[in-house]
């Protein structure tokens, strides 16, 4: 299997955001699959503009892509991405793992890791980064009061500090497997691992969809990376963004 996801690694004590950074012209030449990896960051970044609170002993890495033309390969890659950190993590504790579209990991109720797609145009050149932080060896004890009761960290869950070099490279490893079968077609071989641990799969729960709240009822993730949902009357709807609440 061609090794296309950390051909290239670059790390970093400190950064401000490696999703920046990736996307910088500094790196418009970078072959696709380049990772950067920061010990820390002082402005890492989640969906919506959120802070992702970067202090050292969590994993921050972005993989750049770069001469993209296909954008929907990556709202897929997203998923499976959240899929290889609940492979790897898994070994470490017991899987209470939860993929929550459209790509985010949850141990139990609680965010543990969180993915962004972020991408560039400048004239034919489309590019695009996928920027990964996970709560390894950082307590979430560390954390701001008004995130630390919807976080989790590795650490926490089973009380001693963990190898990040060996997450890391394992972590690289799936998403490499998960590109190549992507860029092959072969996104539904994995749709019944992603929905068998779909975050609040057959219960209700509130969405936001642009600026409007609905309570809708999770059912699937489909072939398309669209999220199957069932409103009030019973009526199956695709969704293509939005937020779980």
């Amino acid at each position: 299997m061609k090794k296309i996801v950390g051909s290239k690694i670059i790390r970093l004590k400190e950064i401000d955001s490696t999703n920046k950074l990736a996307l910088s012209e500094e790196y418009s030449d970078s072959p696709s699959g380049t990772v950067i990896i920061a010990e820390e960051q002082s402005a890492g970044k989640g969906r919506k503009n959120r802070i992702w609170y970067s202090k050292k002993g969590g994993i921050y890495m972005s993989i750049l892509f770069n001469k993209v033309k296909d954008y929907s390969t990556f709202y897929k890659l997203a998923i499976l991405s959240a899929l290889a950190v609940k492979d790897v993590l898994s070994r470490y504790t017991e899987d209470r793992y939860y993929v929550k579209w459209p790509n985010d990991l949850y141990y139990e109720d609680k965010k543990i890791c969180g993915i962004l797609l972020q991408s560039k145009t400048q004239g034919d050149d489309n590019r695009l980064v996928l920027g990964i932080g996970i709560n390894i060896n950082n307590s979430i004890s560390e954390l701001p009061k008004e995130v630390r009761d919807k976080s989790a960290s590795l650490i926490d869950i089973i009380g001693k500090k963990i190898d990040k070099e060996e997450i890391i490279t394992n972590l690289l490893g799936r998403i490499n497997i998960y590109y190549n079968e992507l860029l092959n077609g072969q996104f539904k071989k994995y749709l019944k691992l992603v929905n068998d641990c779909l975050y609040k799969k057959g219960r209700i729960t509130e969405f936001l969809i642009g600026v409007y709240f609905r309570k809708l009822r999770v059912l699937e993730v489909d072939t398309d990376g669209e999220l199957i949902v069932e409103d009030e009357k019973e009526q199956r709807l695709k969704v293509d963004f939005g937020e779980i609440l």
